[in-house]
């Protein structure tokens, strides 16, 4: 037994138990999207270890300082289960005892609903608001009785309700507020997604046209003359041979497999000092779709390559 590790208890396990809590566990590593019945499975494996910690500390409720010391070391050897807060522990294990009941109701609601109760506290709060028939008579808890932090709490009436119902809508506002928070944060990383993917798609539509452009440039008539606009302003008319060398320079990949157009630009910059006159409008004409792409990713940036590719197409007209 390593140094600091509790002893193990793992004798107070039979076979059922010991495999739902495996598979407890499992689910909890592998839980991505808080799915309702990765959730039950959850539940299943905090119930058997409840179970087992209530009959090795000889408890009557799952609470108090014996029980609790059982409990942490039961749970030691998996440390997914370990980690859940008790509040999300209670909930799940609900969900588990409650599963076909809950289930049958999930399946009445909408897919919005659906995809938005996920957590077992939001989905028993829901369920617990449209069935209080089946909630059980609540007793005020006992520490309501008591002097905490050496003030007397009570009862008594203040104005149309008490100090316990007051209490009790703060913490139906604080549950409500929590699950706003965290449908704004789902609601957010939806948004990144959509973003990705929309980039995604201009990078798509940009490769796109670029193969498209190729193809018809290798599908034109051999001798058909292209007019192109001189820097200075005035046209001119370039007829192409039979077959030429493309001057596409293709963007080098990211870590992330996107399109690296910092890199691109540098090699386009080198490559403008290398080129004639006649190859720097083809370097124009293959490289437009990396140009836009280029400047709608950095703002300016692309327009002042192009600009400088026609000041060099400019010098070279004028030494000829």
């Amino acid at each position: 037994m390593g140094e600091g590790q509790p002893p193990d208890l793992g004798e107070g396990f039979d076979a059922v138990a010991r495999e739902a809590i495996e598979i407890g566990e499992q689910a909890l590593t592998d839980l991505r999207e808080n799915t309702v019945p990765h959730w039950i499975l959850a539940g299943a494996a905090w119930k058997a270890l409840q179970n087992v910690a209530l009959h090795r500390s000889g408890s009557n409720s799952p609470s108090g300082q014996r029980y609790n010391r059982v409990y942490a070391i039961l749970v030691y050897a998996w440390p997914q289960l370990a980690k859940v807060d008790k509040a999300t522990r209670s909930n799940a294990i609900w969900l588990f005892d409650n599963s076909d009941n809950v289930l049958a109701w999930l399946a009445t609601l909408s897919q919005k609903e659906r995809d938005q109760w996920t957590h077992p506290a939001v989905i028993r709060r829901h369920y617990e608001k449209r069935h209080p028939n089946l909630l059980p008579d609540k007793t005020p808890p006992p520490w309501r009785d008591r002097n905490r932090h050496h003030r007397v709490w009570k009862g008594e009436r203040l104005g149309e309700r008490s100090r316990v119902d007051l209490e009790m809508m703060i913490g139906e506002l604080v549950e409500q507020l929590a699950d706003r928070e965290r449908h704004i944060l789902e609601l957010e990383e939806l948004l990144t997604e959509k973003d990705r993917e929309n980039a995604q798609l201009r990078n798509d539509v940009i490769w796109e046209q670029t193969r498209r452009m190729q193809l018809e440039a290798a599908a034109a008539p051999a001798a058909a003359p292209v007019t192109v606009v001189r820097p200075d302003g005035e046209t001119a008319e370039i007829v192409h041979a039979v077959s030429r060398q493309s001057q596409e320079i293709v963007p080098p990949e990211s870590n992330d497999g996107r399109p690296d157009y910092g890199t691109w630009a540098l090699l386009v910059a080198e490559r403008i000092e290398e080129l004639s006159t006649l190859e720097l409008y083809w370097l124009l004409a293959d490289n437009s779709a990396h140009l836009e792409a280029y400047e709608a990713a950095y703002p300016g940036a692309g327009a002042g390559l192009k600009n400088r590719i026609n000041s060099r197409i400019a010098a070279l007209e004028e030494s000829q």
